[in-house]
Formats: C-alpha cells, sequence, structure tokens
C-alpha cells in the first residue's frame, strides 16, 4: 500500500512538471537549464539584513524559502522586459551595493532569486516556486517552494483553504469606524470573499487595522477595506472613491503588509514586522485621544 502511494505520488509529479514544460515553452527551459549550471546557494547567505533588493529571509530549509517581500516588486514577470532583465554590469552593482535611484531596476522577486542561484521548484510554469503571490504594493510574508514535492504539498493547503493569513493595514479615515471588530463579506470581484477586521490604533485621519482572510480573492484586502468598510488603504490609489482625488502612478508602494503566515499541514508558522518606511507613516500621525467619559 505504501509503495502504491508512493508510486502514485512520483506519477503525479512527473505529470506536472511535464505540463510545466509544455506550457513554460521557452522561458521555463532556460530558467532550467541555467539553474542546473550554477551552485546553488543558500538564501540567508546571499540577502543579509542590508542588500539592495529589499529582500528579508524569514525562514529557509531544504524545501522551503519564507521572505519579507518588499513593498513596489513584483512577485515575477510573466514578460521579462528591458528593464527587468539584470546584466552583468547591473549585477555586479547589485552584490557591491552601489546602485543609485536612477538605477533602479525593475527585478522581480522569483527573478532576484534565481539570479542568486537559489534552488526553486519546477512545477509552476509561469513562475518558478510561486504557490501564491502577493501585490506588487503589498509587503510582508510569502512563501517559496524549492523542491517540486514541497510544492505540490503547499499548492494543495492553499487549495482546501489550511493556510492562515493575516494582514497589517494603514487606511484613511475618510469616515468614523463605528465597529471596531466585526467580519467583511461583500464579493470580489462577483466571488464570494470573508475577512475579519480588528482596530489596532487609531490615528488623526487614519486607523491601523489586522485583517485575517478566509478566502484568497485577488485584491481581497484592498477591495474590503475600500468597498466594505470604505477605508482605501493608504497610497492604495486603484481603490480610492473620489474619482478627482490626485494619483501619483510612480507610487509602487502602499500601506499593507502580510503579517502572518501558517501552513498547519507543514507545519509552519512565521511572522514578519511592517517595514521601517511604514512606520515613519505611522508616526506622522498622532493617536486620538480617547474620549471622556
Amino acid at each position: 500500500n505504501t509503495d502504491y502511494h508512493t508510486l502514485a505520488k512520483e506519477e503525479v509529479l512527473e505529470r506536472a512538471r511535464w505540463l510545466a514544460k509544455k506550457e513554460g515553452g521557452t522561458k521555463w527551459r532556460k530558467s532550467v537549464v541555467r539553474s542546473k549550471r550554477k551552485t546553488t546557494q543558500l538564501a540567508t547567505d546571499v540577502f543579509d539584513e542590508d542588500n539592495s533588493y529589499g529582500i528579508r529571509v524569514l525562514y529557509e530549509s531544504d524545501d522551503e524559502l519564507i521572505v519579507s517581500k518588499p513593498s513596489g516588486m513584483a512577485c515575477f514577470h510573466k514578460k521579462m522586459t528591458t528593464s527587468g532583465k539584470l546584466t552583468k554590469s547591473r549585477r555586479k552593482r547589485k552584490t557591491q551595493k552601489k546602485a543609485t535611484t536612477e538605477e533602479e531596476v525593475d527585478i522581480a522577486l522569483e527573478t532576484a532569486l534565481l539570479n542568486n542561484a537559489i534552488p526553486l521548484s519546477c512545477l509552476n510554469a509561469q513562475a518558478r516556486g510561486i504557490v501564491h503571490r502577493l501585490d506588487r504594493g503589498t509587503s510582508g510574508c510569502m512563501i517559496l517552494a524549492k523542491t517540486d514535492e514541497r510544492h505540490a504539498q503547499l499548492t494543495t493547503q492553499f487549495f482546501l483553504r489550511r493556510v492562515e493569513k493575516s494582514y497589517d493595514a494603514l487606511v484613511v479615515a475618510s469616515k468614523i469606524l463605528e465597529e471596531k471588530t466585526g467580519e467583511i463579506t461583500i464579493p470580489v470581484y462577483s466571488r464570494p470573499a470573508l475577512s475579519y477586521y480588528s482596530v489596532i490604533q487609531e490615528y488623526t485621519g487614519l486607523y491601523h487595522l489586522r485583517l485575517q482572510t478566509k478566502t484568497g480573492r485577488k485584491h481581497q484586502v484592498r477591495v474590503h477595506c475600500a468597498k466594505g468598510l470604505g477605508l482605501p488603504v493608504l497610497n492604495d490609489f486603484m481603490y480610492v472613491e473620489d474619482e478627482d482625488a490626485p494619483v501619483d502612478e510612480s507610487n509602487t508602494r502602499f500601506c499593507l503588509h502580510a503579517s502572518t503566515l501558517r501552513v498547519p499541514g507543514i507545519p509552519i508558522e512565521i511572522e514578519s514586522p511592517i517595514p521601517n518606511w511604514w512606520k515613519e507613516e505611522i508616526q506622522q500621525q498622532q493617536p486620538m485621544k480617547e474620549e471622556e467619559e
């Protein structure tokens, strides 16, 4: 019976690899070939606290890697643009930590890891190692698979909604939030969605919220804050109700942070502190005084 299950698992993985190779095409094959030519490295050895990518390693094993993705960085690029390529000279500047703002390159998380010889699974035809995503403007916990076996286990956990995620959000207090805790059930792009929220701190013009998602819809937290509570995430201009409000299209960072990630089936439980620049946004506001009884 054990041999049967082992054989079945191996056959499923081989089928998944074949499908990824077929769907991924030339980009996928070139990526795998390049990786085989490199000596693999540990992310903890490559990405120190001062690395120019802004990637923070939270946990690493032979099977998975958990990082805190910086706000403004895409998880992966479907199509590699010229600005997203890391040439030999650019890689040297990145390694030496001398890149200036004028030399900033749009490097995705997947690309940064592969360019530094971090092994990633091959089952996702679009992006190696990626089992879930965060929006470009969202920072925080992301788990990536380093082996195909772990990739299959993680995607199963996400599909069955066994993964527990919580977010910190700094939202614009465009109205008074009467209920300090509650649930949000409005559909997200016509699909059922459920989130729970609580107020961590009130500031003049802002609320600091903690949210837990029970479904994994695209932009769920952003939509639930803006449409469900009427409190858009700070600097998230996509869901601002006021159409006449000024929009800074060059800004790719907003105040939404994936704070915790728990995968019971592995088991893994990790927490990522909010980034320093976000703390500075909070410090510019004064906490609201408690009303006297």
